[in-house]
């Protein structure tokens, strides 16, 4: 459900992990770092969560629309 703007946006998250996982004990950077990239982690999984449930809102309710039409 990408666009193409959000896979060119989106950051080499592979490389930036395993980038603050080398620096991690030098500077206070890297430790920063490795917190967004679990928080970016977090929100890419709840995103994809959201739009589950959107599809099955949207399911329910068409379902719903025929029924009411079968009624009619």
């Amino acid at each position: 459900m990408k666009t193409d703007l959000e896979q060119q946006l989106q950051p080499n998250l592979p490389f930036l992990r395993k980038w603050s996982k080398t620096h991690k004990h030098e500077n206070h950077v890297a430790e920063e770092m490795e917190k967004c990239l679990l928080y970016v982690r977090y929100l890419q999984d709840r995103v994809e969560q959201l739009e589950l449930y959107n599809e099955c809102f949207q399911k329910i309710i068409e379902e719903d629309k025929k029924c009411q039409t079968k009624e009619n």
